[in-house]
């Protein structure tokens, strides 16, 4: 592709792997091939959601979602030309773990194996979720398998939802703004039949009520509650 655009949550970007802190902003980066990047090291500290998502001009890409209680700060690697590397990355960094020996773990195992798990505090489990999508040319949040995009626009707002899997759901909007006190302000709330592969879209005829910054907010509920 001539670009490709990696998304991420509010966090703090800055470009020193030692500094823990940053710019706080929503990051959007772009890669250009052939073409050398503002920064080759890109870090997002302190990231507000555990997604991050990477697309193409074509709007086909993928979202990834990972496990939030051991995220420590995403990072994406742009090469300059005739560094050797041809391949921007998006990675997530875990969090800083300590695990007991091994051999103190099946000693406990052994001395209490009426546990459900003997071997809790000495082995570390995550995991991750990849959601490739189609159509979407920025991405806006992703969860449990579902990828959003909000596109405000001077007649209201474009909203845009991606499913690698069948759900019916309930879609709740809302909106704050920055800097006023007050409960988010109900904006819609529709039933949609989410289908693997097929992009859903509808357009809100929202005014801003007056000038500032708004932050939107996009609830999506299983029949369940969850």
């Amino acid at each position: 592709p001539e670009e490709i655009r990696m998304f991420f949550p509010f966090g703090e970007w800055c470009s020193d792997q030692r500094v823990q802190v940053g710019q706080p902003q929503i990051s959007v980066l772009t890669y250009r091939p052939g073409e050398s990047p503002a920064e080759s090291n890109n870090f997002i500290n302190k990231p507000a959601r555990a997604w991050a998502a990477v697309s193409a001009g074509d709007g086909l890409g993928g979202a990834f979602e990972t496990d939030f209680a051991f995220l420590h700060r995403f990072y994406s690697y742009h090469p300059r030309p005739g560094s050797g590397s041809a391949i921007p990355t998006l990675e997530w960094w875990t969090r800083p773990l300590h695990l007991p020996p091994m051999k103190e773990g099946h000693e406990q195992a052994a001395a209490h194996p009426e546990l459900e798990d003997p071997l809790q505090g000495y082995t570390f489990h995550t995991g991750w979720r990849f959601t490739p999508f189609a159509g979407l040319l920025h991405v806006s949040g992703a969860s449990s398998g579902v990828v959003c995009a909000l596109t405000p626009d001077a007649a209201g707002l474009s909203v845009q939802l991606y499913s690698d899997h069948a759900d019916s759901v309930s879609i709740e909007l809302s909106r704050t703004q920055l800097g006023v006190p007050g409960e988010p302000e109900p904006l819609d709330v529709r039933k949609l039949d989410l289908a693997p592969d097929r992009l859903e879209a509808y357009h809100l005829p929202i005014a801003h009520r007056a000038q500032g910054t708004y932050v939107y907010r996009l609830r999506v509920v299983r029949a369940d509650g969850s």
